[in-house]
């Protein structure tokens, strides 16, 4: 799955300001996502962030602390940009809606993976 995408693909994070147009201490950012993805792609998207961000805080190796700042402090509102959606990937991966919304000829450019992708991760 990681083999197929790229930085474009995934979601952004816009830099969280005051009314007055200056950045907020600590920085906070809103999250931008794309239409493509499905719940399913974006729950395991989160859940590997979260697993990050529980890492970083809770070290268990000698050595392991990383230092410096923390991960970003992310929130998600539902803020949906335009952006591309990778090719290749299984069919699962990608909205119900947004597919809904294509061309037949944009259907078949996306060369989709005619099976289910197993999201499902260890506890």
């Amino acid at each position: 799955l990681f083999a197929r995408l790229k930085a474009e693909h995934m979601s952004g994070d816009e830099t969280d300001r005051d009314e007055g147009g200056k950045k907020i201490h600590p920085p906070s950012f809103t999250v931008t996502e794309a239409e493509w993805p499905s719940k399913k792609y974006k729950g395991l998207m989160r859940k590997l962030g979260q697993w990050q961000n529980e890492d970083w805080k809770n070290p268990t190796l000698d050595g392991d602390y990383k230092g410096g700042s923390g991960p970003r402090q992310r929130h998600y509102v539902g803020k949906i940009v335009s952006a591309p959606a990778p090719k290749g990937l299984w069919r699962n991966c990608y909205s119900k809606r947004w597919k809904a919304k294509l061309k037949p000829h944009q259907l078949r450019a996306l060369e989709m993976v005619d099976e289910d992708y197993d999201f499902t991760l260890p506890d």
